[in-house]
């Protein structure tokens, strides 16, 4: 076989860079390929004229010596395929799909004649039998992109996600809203998924969530591959990935306009849509702007407002409670809307006499049911795309090059502000908790490391606050020469928040892509495109963060911006009839900031200085700091200790000065003189998470498809990558600074590696302080004394701020792929392959805008990590597949049937529940089982006359087992081991006592006293222990895996009338934790109820004196988890399962003339949920239109917190227990994990013109 130049010239240039590596865009073209055959003697036909043609694109070629054909590039649209020799008839065949990255083999048999005579025969175009495609790929073309459009509830009516779950393999879930809905692959987490859009990734690298708006406007095709992409595509995701292609100039041209009104919940869109091409398509282009301004509501036209009594909790609790119980569970009264209350037991301010509680639980109210819901989006989308042909000048073939532009701007608010959250928050502004705009102090923006204790402080005016007005801080800095800071409200007045102020987020994107494709012949081309992609998400809420805090639900400010560019050759060659041989090089590189801001903790007590001389930092007082040992005025003392210390209100700590050796408010010889210490600023004025990490990725691939002979096509394929993350120099000398205090001043267990806190125990996740001290303690929390020391490298526990300046891994995914076409209707598919998903940004680098990043670090040494670095692994799924595709002879009905199997590992743990750590971060520790079935049914065509349809349905079942974390020794099911441990050792077996004393210091009394507290767990029995190397539901706490989920799109078409249904059926998630109930503990209280001669057993705990449990470890330190009343034991990892939930939607159509459609949307017109696991609290709360999920009761009385017989007892509590927290698990709106609210019914109207 004579060796291609071209393929010579591309193999060296992909050798040069096999271990070099980013994700390459998959191909925005098709291929199509086949044999013309003599229908009598099954002989090839040479010479035999080929056409492939679309409104899109028009292509010819002739068949070889074996009658075999290929076209190489052809743009995704629905083809006539026809073929043309002297001595035979004519053969046309219709509605041919082709798919951008996929090739199909065409069969075509012609009948030999004396005259000709012209056949035509036609295949659906929802049709899934594909001879020649090996990867398990759906396409979604814009007829059933149309008719998908009220599926799940109308948050998908004009963008990909209601076309997405058309599909099988696919489960996203109904009723959301907005952009980065979520979406679930074969049993791959939602960010598992790889986005491409016109062949451009457009995962951002910081969290690989999808950058844009996934809009329809312009789209051509929408590709969901449910196995993993080809070799050569550059989305990132270990199940699968979505492309969507975007449309090209037609001939002849079109112009359309088109707009959709909607009622009774507003909705108002517009979309105008330009294409065409001269006649020999030289040059096309399509042009298309939109915007949509869209309302939502929820359960009904008036946002659920009667539910509020009977469902208060819901998935957003608004409670007011007082701040003298440390816990949610309690016998609350309930808040009136002015915010009283009445409860006859309460104490009074005085000191109570005994009859009443220990402390007043407070009272519980309710914000409406709607409270925390986007409310409204408006988006705005401009494509454009442009192909500009270079003919050839030595043959008749053509270059293309191709200008592409989008930009989307997407911007949502949520209900959330005072007006939203109804009567009783205003109730609680009236009662002096206003909500005011949080702003905080700061320096100004050149101040200097180490700059004087005197340098002024300056407001900081939360951002994109109105700036005409006071700023709320405190007008007295007490270490200033002038007490009145300027702009300061005057008289401890406030600028408030309006009322209908909301919550806000910004989603922008905009994509430009140059691409050049060199032709060589009809049977090789090169194609090299370079691309910009920016993507900016901002999150900023003023609510929640001054006076009142029950308001808002996003951050104070949190933006991502990311630019990202890209430069990729691509080639594929006709090496001969039996092989196709393609690859890619690529690079990529992205530059991002991510930008957490946490100003709002610039209050008046924020440290900002210390007494030091730049290296180590003395006392400003003589005593003793909590944890940290005695100092004395002027000596050495810990720079994390409040004595060394001072704030932005009190700059100079103790002293009056900020020199104080010079003042002579110390001795020349003190230490701290000696030394040339003095109040200056450690800390500059702006706190924040701040990532700027910087992947460069480079990528290559080679592929072959073989086609061994007409009925076999083989393609195997291998991709390299290569990724290096450039990280943020952390080495500065403010950072260095805090990295030394803390290898001195903190202290660690160095057997478990756990930090030292304060307190210890009890603590609570509210109140987590590191230890500071020169001389660490011996820690006795484990039952054995420990010595604990620095993280300066003793014991082999360190802290450091030295680590390299990159870090890379390197990894190949070999991938095979075939199909085995029995006959036209019959085809087999098979694919494997490894599939990666790079390591994201957050998960490497860890950096903080303030220079104490060492102490944010502290929690993660049980991790094995001692630096800002943390070498994050890539994930990798295998995955396997088979497909049996199916046309029923004679008719237009196909079926697709593909049984598939994944094995992840090294998969992501996020450990949400750290209290020792600012953040959440993930760590690869898990291994995904996943197995399952996808059902694909078609018939017929959207736009032709009849019946035409198709169904989809999956079954996944999938299992997670976990490991340790990388470089540890405990993994993500160890702290809820300690939860049960924490249990078991308050029973006889676990070596409990029968009552503890009343000093709430879990001292044993064998006696049980009169004073004495009860354990209530004594006799229980112990609780078996989790087993770590148990297979469990994936997620653990969040599961999200639907085992069973369908979707039905049908059609009835009659000339100008149209009828479309749209029914999405989804088996629940599971539920359910050992985590899920807390209990009160005995050892913590401070009172019985004989000592406040309440009714009950005597040696009963009155709740209400109760404090944190005494618990040091577990998935909370500070809370004791106790086996689930309702059911006897603790509940285990997906042990009940949610409703199921059935959705209806439907359109009607009408064209008016050729030109002008007419279509009527419904969307929401049944929204049902029902089955579930049959539990006490699913009877109390049967599922319906508005209860479709369970989550667990934060305010449950069943572990002991009431008082008297039980929580109905209203002589020893003061009041009846309010009905909804009666069941350990309270009905939540939504699907409890997708927090996606059932959307009211609504209607919508659009007119189409075509122009």
């Amino acid at each position: 076989m004579k060796t291609s130049p071209l393929y010579r010239l591309c193999a060296l240039v992909l050798l040069g860079v096999l271990f070099t590596s980013y994700k390459a865009p998959a191909g925005t073209t098709g291929s199509l390929t086949g044999t013309v055959l003599d229908a009598a003697k099954k002989s090839p036909i040479a010479g035999a004229t080929v056409t492939a043609a679309s409104p899109s694109q028009v292509a010819r070629v002739r068949t070889d010596s074996a009658g075999r054909f290929t076209f190489l590039s052809l743009a995704p649209d629905t083809y006539t395929v026809s073929a043309q020799r002297e001595g035979y008839e004519s053969l046309s065949i219709a509605g041919i799909s082709v798919l951008a990255d996929q090739s199909q083999v065409i069969p075509i048999a012609l009948q030999p004649s004396l005259k000709t005579i012209a056949r035509v025969a036609s295949r659906s175009s929802l049709s899934p039998v594909r001879p020649g495609t090996g990867t398990d790929v759906y396409s979604v073309n814009p007829a059933l992109t149309s008719a998908a459009a009220t599926l799940g509830g109308g948050g998908g009516l004009n963008n990909a996600y209601s076309a997405i779950a058309a599909m099988p393999g696919a489960y996203v879930p109904p009723n959301q809203v907005g952009v980065n809905q979520t979406v679930y692959i074969r049993g791959g987490y939602y960010d598992q998924i790889g986005y491409e859009y016109d062949g451009v990734p457009i995962n951002r690298s910081f969290d690989n969530y999808p950058g844009n708006s996934e809009t329809t406007l312009g789209q051509q095709e929408l590709q969901i591959y449910t196995g993993g992409g080809e070799a050569d595509a550059n989305a990132t995701g270990l199940g699968g990935f979505i492309n969507q292609v975007i449309k090209t100039g037609t001939f002849p041209g079109y112009a359309i306009a088109g707009g959709t009104v909607g009622t009774p919940v507003f909705y108002h869109n517009l979309n105008i849509e330009a294409g065409g091409s001269t006649p020999d398509r030289m040059f096309s282009y399509y042009v298309g702007i939109g915007g949509t301004n869209q309302d939502f509501r929820y359960f009904d036209q008036f946002n659920g407002a009667s539910l509020t009594d009977t469902i208060p909790y819901g998935y957003w609790p608004a409670h007011v409670t007082s701040a003298t119980c440390c816990f949610y569970p309690a016998v609350y009264a309930a808040c009136s809307n002015n915010f009283t209350y009445h409860n006859p037991l309460a104490p009074p301010s005085s000191t109570p006499p005994p009859g009443y509680l220990t402390s007043d639980p407070g009272c519980f109210g309710s914000y409406t049911s709607s409270y925390g819901q986007p409310s409204n989006i408006t988006q705005r989308d401009v494509v454009a795309n442009f192909h500009i042909g270079l003919p050839h000048r030595q043959d008749v073939g053509r270059d293309d090059v191709q200008l592409l532009y989008m930009s989307s701007a997407n911007f949502q608010q949520d209900y959330s502000s005072v007006n939203d959250a109804g009567p009783l928050a205003l109730g609680i502004i009236n009662a002096g908790f206003q909500n005011n705009w949080p702003d905080a102090y700061t320096f100004p923006g050149n101040t200097k490391w180490l700059a004087p204790a005197s340098t002024r402080p300056v407001a900081y005016y939360y951002p994109g606050s109105p700036t005409d007005r006071c700023a709320n801080l405190n007008a007295t800095t007490f270490g200033s020469d002038d007490p009145v800071l300027p702009n300061s409200c005057p008289n401890n007045a406030l600028a408030l928040i309006p009322n209908d102020y909301r919550d806000g987020r910004w989603d922008t994107a905009s994509i430009g892509k140059v691409q050049y494709q060199k032709n060589l012949g009809s049977t090789a081309y090169v194609r090299l495109f370079g691309y910009i992609f920016y993507s900016n998400t901002n999150r900023a809420t003023g609510n929640g963060y001054g006076n009142n805090v029950t308001l808002g639900i996003t951050n104070y400010q949190y933006s991502i911006d990311s630019h990202t560019s890209g430069l990729e050759m691509q080639f594929a060659d006709q090496l001969s009839s039996a092989h196709l041989l393609s690859g890619m090089v690529s690079y990529i590189g992205a530059n991002t900031l991510r930008y957490f801001n946490h100003n709002y903790n610039n209050t008046g007590n924020q440290q900002v200085s210390n007494f030091t001389n730049g290296k180590e930092c003395f006392s400003t007082s003589t005593g003793s700091g909590s944890g940290s040992g005695s100092f004395v005025l002027g000596n050495p003392a810990p720079c994390n200790a409040v004595v060394a210390q001072g704030t932005f209100e009190s700059p100079y700590g103790s002293f009056t000065s900020q020199d104080p050796c010079h003042a002579g408010q110390l001795p020349a010889n003190t230490p701290a003189c000696r030394a040339g210490a003095s109040m200056v600023l450690t800390y500059l004025g702006n706190s924040a998470d701040v990532n700027t990490v910087a992947p460069r990725i480079t990528s290559g691939s080679l592929s072959d498809q073989w086609r061994p002979s007409d009925r076999w096509n083989v393609n195997g394929s291998v991709r390299f990558e290569n990724d290096t993350y450039d990280l943020a120099n952390t080495n500065d000398p403010a950072k260095n600074f805090w990295f030394a205090a803390a290898q001195r001043e903190f202290c660690v267990n160095p057997v478990t590696r756990q930090p030292i806190f304060i307190p210890q125990p009890p603590q609570s996740i509210y109140v987590f302080t590191p230890l500071v001290a020169f001389n660490c303690p011996i820690d006795r929390s484990t039952g054995k004394p420990i010595q604990t020391v620095h993280p300066n490298g003793t014991a082999g526990i360190l802290l450091t701020n030295v680590y390299p300046s990159s870090y890379t891994v390197a990894y190949g995914e070999p991938r095979l792929s075939a199909t085995y076409t029995v006959n036209p209707d019959t085809v087999l598919r098979f694919s494997a392959g490894r599939y990666a998903q790079q390591p994201q940004n957050y998960e490497i680098q860890y950096n903080t805008a303030e220079p104490n990043l060492a102490s944010s670090l502290l929690g993660f040494i049980p991790f094995g990590y001692d630096s800002p670095l943390h070498q994050a692994l890539p994930q990798f799924s295998d995955n396997y597949d088979f497909s049996v595709e199916h046309r029923f002879s004679g008719t237009d009905v196909a079926i697709k049937v593909t049984p598939y199997y994944r094995w992840g590992t090294n998969q992501l743990y996020e450990t949400v529940n750290l209290p020792s750590l600012n953040v959440s971060p993930s760590f690869n520790a898990g291994t995904l089982r996943v197995d399952g079935v996808e059902l694909e049914l078609t018939k017929g065509d959207f736009t032709k006359n009849g019946f035409s349809g198709i169904l989809s349905y999956t079954y996944t079942n999938a299992a997670e087992k976990w490991g340790n974390y990388p470089n540890s020794t405990v993994g993500p099911l160890d702290q809820y081991i300690q939860d049960i441990q924490e249990f078991n050792a308050l029973t006889r077996a676990g070596g409990g006592a029968r009552c503890y004393t009343n000093q709430a210091n879990g001292t044993p009394d064998p006696k049980c006293g009169p004073t004495s507290i009860l354990n209530p767990y004594y006799t229980l029995s112990s609780q078996p222990l989790l087993g770590r190397d148990g297979w469990y539901a994936p997620g653990l706490e969040v599961p999200y895996i639907s085992p069973n989920t369908l979707a039905l799109v049908l059609n009835y078409r009659y000339r100008k009338f149209a009828v479309t249904p749209a029914i999405s059926l989804f088996e629940g998630t599971t539920y359910g934790a050992p985590s899920d109930v807390l209990g009160l503990d005995p050892r913590a209280c401070s009172n019985n109820l004989r000592s406040r001669r309440l009714p009950g057993n005597p040696l009963g705990a009155d709740y209400t004196s109760c404090s944190f449990a005494l618990t040091a470890d577990g998935t909370t330190p500070g809370n004791l988890y106790i086996p689930n009343p309702q059911t006897g034991t603790f509940d285990t990892f997906g042990q009940f399962r949610q409703p199921w939930q059935l959705n209806v939607g439907a359109q009607l159509s009408y064209d008016f003339t050729p030109r002008i459609a007419g279509r009527l949307m419904v969307t929401n017109l049944l929204n049902r949920c029902f089955g579930g696991s049959n539990e006490p609290w699913s009877q109390a709360y049967p599922p319906n239109d508005v209860i479709c999920g369970y989550v667990s009761n934060t305010f449950y009385n069943g572990g002991h917190f009431y008082n008297g017989t039980s929580p109905n007892d209203k002589r020893a509590n003061g009041v009846p227990e309010i009905p909804y927290f009666a069941q350990s698990f309270a009905p939540a709106y939504g699907d409890a994990f997708s927090a996606n609210y059932p959307l009211a019914l609504n209607f919508y109207f659009s007119l189409q013109v075509k122009m």
